[in-house]
């Protein structure tokens, strides 16, 4: 179930990555062609299963997966949308230091959530051969 999930959100990055590269805007992903439907999907299909073919062991990769998305989705995510000027308007005046007692906390999250991530990928390397 959560196969199809993936390649439905993947077709719209998709969508949206191939408006950004050719410059014009291709419409809703809810509006394409069947032929551009289909060409996205196995285009992301295969490329998944070359992954497979091709790695002995998916531990390895979903060791890595989830080091750098656990990092993000629990610790840099979160720091940034508390730095983001749409939390906090007030740290983007002119004036505004850098390190504050506003920004510190948010920033130490940042900082730790990107040792975490980095350490996790380093710890996983030796499992890769």
């Amino acid at each position: 179930l959560t196969y199809p999930i993936c390649m439905f959100v993947c077709r719209q990055v998709l969508h949206q990555l191939c408006a950004e590269i050719v410059g014009v805007d291709l419409g809703d992903i809810q509006q394409v062609s069947w032929a551009r439907h289909v060409t996205y999907t196995c285009l992301l299909f295969f490329s998944s299963v070359s992954i497979c073919m091709f790695v002995d062991e998916l531990g390895f990769v979903m060791s890595i997966t989830g080091n750098v998305a656990g990092s993000l989705l629990g610790f840099i995510l979160p720091g940034l949308v508390a730095l983001s000027p749409n939390v906090k308007p007030e740290l983007y005046n002119t004036g505004a230091k850098v390190l504050s007692a506003d920004t510190i906390g948010p920033l130490i999250l940042v900082a730790f959530g990107s040792v975490a991530a980095v350490l996790g990928v380093v710890t996983a390397l030796p499992g890769m051969s």
